[in-house]
């Protein structure tokens, strides 16, 4: 499930790529460690990306430019 993101940084860049740097939820902020994965479909743009510290995320652009973000379960290597 998504929830609303307060605020986020990111950058355009010349071929349409958005680079998110860091975004905050919840009251805390989250720095960006690396993008993966893009695409576009009628939700919006979506990237998946990893902050720091392993967790990996959706982050959602939407047509009306509002962010949202959808975690990932962290799994465990046994």
């Amino acid at each position: 499930m998504f929830e609303p993101v307060d605020t986020i940084k990111a950058r355009w860049v010349r071929d349409g790529q958005v680079l998110p740097e860091n975004f905050t939820t919840s009251g805390k902020t989250w720095q960006v460690d690396s993008t993966g994965r893009s695409w576009r479909d009628s939700e919006g743009l979506h990237i998946l990306c990893t902050v720091l510290g392993g967790t990996q995320a959706e982050l959602l652009l939407s047509p009306d430019f509002g962010w949202q973000v959808r975690w990932f379960p962290v799994s465990k290597m046994v």
